[in-house]
């Protein structure tokens, strides 16, 4: 995640790298993460790369994990991107989160996304600039529509 920390993600792409639907990406940036992993450009919010880690981790959690527990976490996220192992007592109970493994696979969904993005193209000469892949006529979301109804 080296080499990606300074990526600022949309709120869409966010959801894609961290696998959490987009309105729990915008609950948890609303609740639980800490100021400075997201970021106001133009109106628009965006998030640090650490954010998408946060969201990832926050998606896999137990609903009963408080969210102050949560906001632990998240704030050691924050402060070191690189963390493995995130560990917290609170009272009698202890958590336990494997930071590294939520990294990793941001990290990696997140380079598999941007190489998918290379491929699409909006021509206005082709299909009235819809989005089409690279060097074909074929629109984006007629595949993602497939796809979608399981062919």
């Amino acid at each position: 995640m080296t080499a990606l920390l300074e990526d600022l993600l949309t709120p869409a792409e966010t959801a894609i790298v961290s696998g959490a639907p987009i309105k729990e990406v915008y609950k948890v940036a609303r609740e639980r993460l800490p100021g400075r992993l997201v970021v106001r450009r133009g109106g628009k919010v965006m998030f640090r790369a650490p954010a998408a880690v946060c969201v990832r981790i926050d998606h896999g959690l137990p609903k009963d994990v408080p969210v102050r527990v949560r906001k632990v976490f998240y704030s050691h996220v924050a402060n070191d991107p690189k963390a493995k192992v995130l560990e917290h007592r609170d009272g009698l109970l202890s958590y336990v989160v494997d930071a590294s493994a939520a990294t990793r696979a941001v990290t990696e969904d997140l380079a598999a996304y941007r190489k998918a993005m290379t491929l699409i193209v909006e021509d206005p000469d082709v299909q009235a600039g819809g989005a089409t892949f690279r060097g074909t006529r074929i629109l984006v979301h007629t595949i993602a529509d497939l796809l979608k109804a399981g062919a």
